[in-house]
């Protein structure tokens, strides 16, 4: 009579789970439930090359800025990212004046500052173009209440804080 213990097995092929669908910030994890953070299952990459919208880059090395038909609306309608709502209602992410609420904490960019007519995405005083041209943002970091949203090696931290876009630097560190 032989005997033999049974090996457990791993089942090949699983995805571990922050695989391909990492919200990478500068090599921490952003994980936000089941896909991090994802867009219609690709990569939004903080530091790399694209954040991709839909299937459509959103590309942030100096080349164009697209979301797909519909997608990246601003007003009363939907800012959708791959299927799923994020609801702009007429306040909460509004481009005219208004608040655009994260979490309870405002994100205000001025009175005019946040354009979404094709031209200036102005961030207090340094021009985010959004023309298709260049993804420009100013020296630095992507400053959050006193912390920094580094796109390239820092924190990204929004917390109880408000995220300001009228008085610190945008920056978006592009890797080649």
């Amino acid at each position: 009579m032989s005997s033999y213990a049974a090996s457990a097995q791993v089942p090949w092929g699983t995805d571990s789970p922050n695989s391909d669908d990492d919200q990478n910030a500068g090599g921490s994890d952003l994980n936000a439930g089941t896909d991090d953070l994802n867009a219609d299952g690709d990569d939004l990459n903080a530091g790399g090359d694209y954040l991709n919208a839909g299937g459509d880059y959103l590309n942030a090395d100096g080349d164009d800025l697209n979301a797909g038909t519909d997608d990246l609306k601003v007003g009363e309608d939907d800012l959708n990212a791959g299927g799923g709502d994020l609801s702009a209602g007429t306040d909460d992410l509004n481009a005219d004046g208004d608040d655009l609420n994260a979490g309870g904490s405002d994100l205000n960019a001025g009175t005019d500052d946040l354009n979404a007519d094709g031209d200036d995405l102005n961030a207090g005083g340094d021009y985010l173009i959004a023309d298709g041209d260049d993804l420009n943002a100013g020296t630095d970091d992507l400053k959050v209440g006193e912390d920094d949203l580094n796109a390239g090696g820092g924190d990204l931290s929004a917390g109880g804080d408000d995220l300001n876009t009228d008085g610190d630097d945008l920056t978006l560190v592009v890797m080649t």
